[in-house]
């Protein structure tokens, strides 16, 4: 790998899907790259399995130029499971958060602000029902994230910054 080459985990798919429990993909993969040095690493994930992985996180070369990117839709539960039905619940993401940043590694929160669909299944499963007019506007703007909500959980919402420390926390 040439020095100063970036490489992105998690940019279309998930690299903490629900099989990395049992395989461990990504974090052989982290524990190559533990190995190497003069690169940038980012992960993308709406995974608190993450988590699992801080020490191999914190002990790469590239730990200083790591960026974690976490989604975080809603902190309400009952909406989540609606809009994200096989994604961890918000609660579980904003413990993650707060263990990452607590490591000492670098995060991203994403906050977003609305859906374009009500994801309630009616029929088929996997079907969303389009939410038009009043009703969706009232919808969001009972439902929305804000970034005070996830101030009020004791993180802060970093859009495109990083809050810095060392790993050595550990």
């Amino acid at each position: 790998m040439a020095r100063g080459e970036s490489i992105a985990l998690g940019t279309a798919t998930d690299p903490y899907q629900p099989a990395e429990r049992r395989y461990c993909i990504t974090r052989s993969m982290l524990g190559v790259f533990a190995t190497v040095t003069g690169f940038r690493l980012g992960v993308t994930t709406k995974s608190d399995l993450i988590v699992r992985d801080i020490d191999l996180l914190c002990e790469s070369p590239a730990a200083t130029n790591l960026s974690i990117h976490m989604t975080i839709t809603t902190v309400d539960r009952e909406l989540a499971r609606l809009l994200e039905p096989m994604a961890p619940r918000p609660d579980l993401r904003l413990a993650a958060v707060r263990a990452l940043t607590d490591a000492g590694l670098r995060v991203v929160v994403f906050l977003r602000s609305g859906a374009p669909a009500d994801q309630r299944q009616r029929g088929e499963p996997g079907r969303a029902r389009p939410v038009r007019g009043r009703r969706r506007r009232e919808r969001l703007r009972r439902k929305r994230v804000v970034p005070e909500t996830v101030r009020e959980a004791g993180l802060y919402a970093v859009s495109g910054g990083a809050l810095p420390r060392s790993c050595a926390q550990v």
